[in-house]
Formats: structure tokens, C-alpha cells, sequence
């Protein structure tokens, strides 16, 4: 009787072991922005550390209006803070000589790989920026 116990607690230890360590990513939608008119816009999508990230670059004289993450699988408890912090840099500082957030390295990289391409897409080089 003891053993079928034990057995029966090993089991169910088990059990919430799998199952609470298993977390599925959420896909994350920001709502798209209508822009003046002669303010251009790409978006495109890169690879992030647990799926695609979806993101949006609007420009106007070689200079960086907005930076948007559209859409993003990330997990929020690593992400968050590059996914909001490195767009606002990247406009603020008009680069994307930007350092990567700490614990979300992948995430950051992603970002600001996806933006020099969109910049490319608009025919912008970074060196461009103003």
C-alpha cells in the first residue's frame, strides 16, 4: 500500500511538474496608425526568441518618426522592457547604435535588426539618420 501511495505522489509530482513548466506565447497585437501624408511607413516581421515579431517603421526626411512592435510572441516577464524601451530609443536617439536590454538580448537584437531592415525598405541608411 505504501509503494502504490508513493508511486501516486511521484506520479502527480510529475504531472504538475510538466504541466506547469509548459507556457505557450501569446501572440501580442499593437493597433496600426494612420500617418500623415508624406510620412513613409514599412513594416516586416523577424525572427524574436520564441516566434515572430511584426514590426513598423515610419520615417520622414531620413528621420525616424515612430517605431511600432505590431505584433510579438515574446515572454512578457523577459521582453517587455526591450519591446518598449528600444523602439522609444531608437527614436529618441535617431540610431540604432542602442544597447540591448539586460535578460532580453535575443529580443533587442531582433528589434533593431527589423528596423534597419524597414529603413533599407524605405531606402534609408542608417548613417542617414538625422
Amino acid at each position: 500500500m505504501r509503494k502504490i501511495m508513493t508511486f501516486i505522489l511521484i506520479l502527480g509530482m510529475f504531472s504538475l511538474f510538466a504541466l506547469g513548466c509548459k507556457s505557450s506565447p501569446k501572440t501580442v497585437t499593437t493597433p496600426v496608425v494612420a500617418y500623415p501624408a508624406g510620412v513613409k511607413t514599412a513594416q516586416g516581421e523577424v525572427k524574436g526568441k520564441m516566434g515572430k515579431i511584426k514590426i513598423l517603421v515610419a520615417t520622414e526626411d531620413n528621420k525616424i518618426l515612430d517605431v511600432r512592435i505590431l505584433e510579438n510572441k515574446e515572454t512578457p516577464s523577459r521582453a517587455s522592457m526591450a519591446l518598449e524601451q528600444i523602439p522609444k530609443q531608437i527614436v529618441k536617439r535617431q540610431s540604432l547604435d542602442i544597447d540591448a536590454v539586460s535578460g532580453a538580448t535575443v529580443t533587442s537584437d531582433a528589434i533593431l535588426k527589423g528596423v534597419e531592415e524597414m529603413l533599407k525598405k524605405l531606402g534609408i541608411d542608417k548613417s542617414q539618420l538625422k
